[in-house]
């Protein structure tokens, strides 16, 4: 019996589990990916049935018995997963006494509670553990008894709300999550793949994706240098994906639109003084379909970030050109792809005194942007009607909104990390290179 049960497990088991076990870099011409956001529940739904007079109340939705609680907000390792409509939960049950029943951090839970899980089905796991490599460590022991093993996070996208998430860490950086009332750290991901470190992430409204540029190197000749990578990292599976050739992505409040900047074609000029990066692309990721935005000056300059108002009806564009810096603004998804750069022209904001900037995103009018000038850069919320800017902090290596632009985080390298003005104190020689939330 054991024996059939081992092979049935083997051939089933990765079925809700999308991605492989270790993180893959694939290449998509386009991303459309949705998660459920329920959070497990505390207690179990309930079906109701009438019999005469009387109700009789069944619970249904999460084993009982010797089970306990499902595990929240933890690493574990799957061994098995049942669909719901083939497997009733005693079955379910029975797999998992026949799997891991002698371990006492082993038991079944519903996926349709899960983000990071496929929805339908009784889901055997073992373990729960603080980081992705401990996890990784039992699914090596498992597979070693001929076992199927993925491992997974177990947690929802409402609990993110309450955790930064960081490329920094100490003398090995990597993704990690910090509690904003703490300062606890977790980590997400315990290797990565470049070792430059990821730039400019962007996480999507729902907290199941997030966009970040690799691979990009600056050159003072624009023909020979590297536009950059793109990609998408699926905190569900861990799975990477190639997006596009670009810079500085920039995740819609919808989740459905990415924008992000890229280069048309390089003019070979001794003097260096052609643009890149002079493009803007906005992709529906339902249907990846692009609306590109070509400047259409000769020599455009150089866009070097972009945000999403509030609302998600406007883009903010900040440009490099020889008349200094600039901002511009438009909405992609009503403006045609002519030319919105000289149509409406730049933005009155008074940043003239900077020589560097990074856009942060927009909220009650104000654009909050970090401005840099020889060397020493400030946090600065700038009034879009007035074009009169307020200094939030001085000496700022980052910054970031939440994903509807209600909370606001800046940090410098060597922390803390401040939440709307409180700070939160970072373990010892934490540093945070990137972060967003």
């Amino acid at each position: 019996m054991r024996r059939v049960a081992l092979l049935a497990a083997i051939a089933i088991a990765a079925t809700a589990c999308s991605g492989t076990t270790d993180s893959a870099t694939t290449t998509a011409e386009s991303v459309a990916t949705t998660t459920s956001t329920t959070e497990p529940a505390t207690t179990t739904a309930t079906s109701t049935t009438t019999v005469a007079t009387s109700t009789t109340t069944t619970t249904t939705t999460v084993p009982s018995g010797p089970l306990g609680p499902p595990p929240f907000q933890t690493w574990t390792v799957i061994v098995a997963s049942l669909d719901v409509d083939t497997t009733s939960e005693a079955e379910a049950v029975d797999q998992w006494k026949s799997l891991v029943g002698d371990r006492p951090d082993s038991g079944v839970l519903l996926s349709d509670n899960y983000p990071s899980l496929n929805p339908g089905y009784w889901v055997v796991f073992a373990g729960e553990f603080d980081t992705e490599l401990a996890a990784t460590g039992l699914c090596a022991d498992l597979q070693g008894e001929s076992l199927a093993c993925y491992h997974r996070w177990l947690g929802s996208a409402s609990a993110m709300a309450e955790e930064v998430l960081v490329y920094g860490g100490d003398a090995d950086p990597g993704w990690f999550y910090v509690r904003t009332a703490t300062g606890a750290t977790r980590p997400v991901y315990d290797r990565f793949f470049e070792a430059s470190g990821p730039g400019h992430p962007s996480i999507t409204a729902d907290g199941s994706e997030m966009y970040f540029t690799v691979g990009y190197e600056d050159y003072w000749f624009s023909c020979e240098l590297t536009i950059g990578e793109i990609r998408r990292l699926d905190f569900a599976t861990g799975e990477e994906l190639v997006v596009a050739a670009g810079l500085y992505p920039s995740a819609h409040p919808s989740a459905q639109i990415l924008a992000y900047a890229s280069d048309d074609e390089c003019f070979e000029d001794e003097f260096g003084f052609n643009s890149f990066n002079d493009l803007v692309v906005v992709r529906d990721l339902r249907n990846g379909i692009n609306r590109v935005y070509q400047p259409g000056e000769v020599d455009p300059g150089f866009t070097i970030d972009l945000a999403w108002s509030a609302d998600g009806e406007t883009l903010f564009v900040a440009r490099d050109t020889d008349f200094g810096l600039e901002i511009h603004s438009f909405d992609p998804l009503v403006t045609s792809t002519s030319d919105p750069w000289t149509s409406g022209g730049p933005l009155d904001l008074g940043i003239g005194g900077f020589d560097w900037l990074r856009l942060v995103g927009e909220r009650a009018g104000k654009l909050h942007v970090i401005g840099c000038a020889t060397g020493v850069c400030d946090l600065v919320a700038i009034d879009l009607e007035t074009g009169d800017g307020t200094t939030v902090a001085s000496d700022v290596a980052g910054a970031a909104f939440d994903a509807h632009n209600d909370h606001l985080i800046h940090w410098s390298i060597e922390g803390p990390l401040v939440v709307e003005g409180q700070p939160v104190e970072l373990p010892a020689d934490f540093f945070i290179y990137e972060a967003d939330w």
